[in-house]
């Protein structure tokens, strides 16, 4: 239960996570806690297989627990929604493109959906 663990503080960061000293409270041990990013599962589950056949070898952080936040970051969207907004996205390409300007960088990080209002 990620409620379990109280973050101290920021110890590194990569490309895929975030990670930090932090506090078992149920047990008052101090614990290494790694946050992924969203990432694919098969990702995720190499690397707990990786740290599952090192352990106890010398030097090797031990893994205590694996913990999914169950409130999902990104929403879903259906095959509908999806073609809706790509076709927004893609208007709004046309529109820059017929200006002389090209995006260069598009990419889902890049794009901003208001789902309440269903705007790109």
């Amino acid at each position: 239960n990620q409620d379990d663990y109280q973050l101290v503080r920021k110890l590194g960061r990569g490309k895929y996570s975030e990670v930090f000293e932090a506090i078992n409270i149920t047990n008052n041990e101090k614990v290494v806690v790694k946050i992924l990013k969203p990432v694919k599962k098969k990702k995720i589950k190499r690397e707990i297989k990786i740290l599952e056949n090192l352990r106890g070898g010398p030097n090797i952080i031990s893994l205590l627990d694996i913990v999914k936040d169950p409130v999902q970051l990104y929403q879903t969207l259906s095959d509908f929604d999806i073609r809706f907004y790509m076709y927004e996205i893609l208007k709004a390409l046309d529109y820059c493109h017929s200006m002389g300007v090209m995006h260069r960088d598009v990419k889902p990080h890049n794009v901003m959906i208001d789902h309440e209002h269903r705007k790109v």
